[in-house]
């Protein structure tokens, strides 16, 4: 009988194994790179420095884009750099740019997005290569009269004139999540900023202002999913900053940087 109940069971055993090994695989390839130490290289197409706290990608463009509801193609070598913007504001099948928080401009055209108490800055990019981040009042009175602005979106504010801002997006400082913003720096540089690894949010903050001395920086959507961006490397292929994972396919919109 025990041999007969053998020759039954470990059939079954295998055929589940079988059926669960590629879950067990793609849970693996969607959760490794959330997990800190991150390994990124320079390309010819990018510069990453880092401080002891902090990355900052440097990407070499001549054109800046808000990209709304189609997901940029991680096969055009055009693009640099790809990372979330504003906040998604639902879990929707279907894009509409009432779903993305606060107003922004995309390809030059001007959207409404829903109203959210967590913007305070939006950052703008004009015709002529120019950036900016300004006060939700002064940004949103701008992009609907100044057609020289191609790309712009609104988000939280973390650091205002070299002073740390104060609720920034309301969460817990103590909170330990990797964190990313987009930064001005003391010469005008813009750049992308990562934590290292997950800290207190209250630490990200306190390190781009002694780290790097931001001017002024804007958070950039994070979280499990909502966090999908990549870079080009020198073999002209994407390398993933964070992974296509459960959330991704809700993403509403995407700051890229292009050749």
């Amino acid at each position: 009988m025990k041999l007969l109940y053998s020759k039954k069971i470990f059939p079954f055993i295998v055929q589940m194994l079988f059926l669960l090994l590629p879950f067990y695989i793609s849970c693996q390839a969607q959760t490794t790179p959330e997990q800190p130490p991150f390994h990124f290289t320079d390309s010819v197409y990018i510069q990453i420095d880092s401080t002891e706290n902090l990355y900052l990608f440097l990407p070499k463009y001549r054109d800046i884009e808000l990209v709304c509801g189609t997901r940029p193609d991680t096969l055009d070598t055009n693009i640099v750099l790809c990372v979330p913007a504003a906040f998604t504001g639902k879990i929707l099948d279907t894009f509409y740019h009432e779903n993305i928080a606060g107003n922004h401009v995309s390809k030059g055209k001007f959207y409404n997005g829903y109203l959210c108490d967590k913007n305070f800055v939006g950052f703008v990019y004009y015709r002529n290569g120019r950036k900016q981040i300004l006060p939700s009042e002064q940004y949103n009175a701008l992009i609907q009269s100044d057609f020289n602005i191609v790309a712009a979106y609104e988000q939280a504010a973390l650091i205002v004139s070299d002073t740390i801002f104060y609720p920034t997006l309301y969460k817990n400082l103590e909170k330990r999540e990797v964190y990313r913003a987009l930064c001005e720096m003391q010469d005008g540089d813009f750049y992308i900023v990562m934590s290292k690894k997950k800290h207190t949010f209250g630490s990200f903050l306190q390190s781009l202002k002694n780290e790097i001395h931001a001017k002024n920086a804007i958070y950039m959507d994070m979280g499990p999913g909502w966090n999908h961006s990549w870079y080009l490397g020198d073999d002209k292929k994407h390398h993933l900053i964070f992974p296509y994972s459960r959330f991704s396919q809700y993403q509403t919109n995407w700051l890229i940087f292009k050749l």
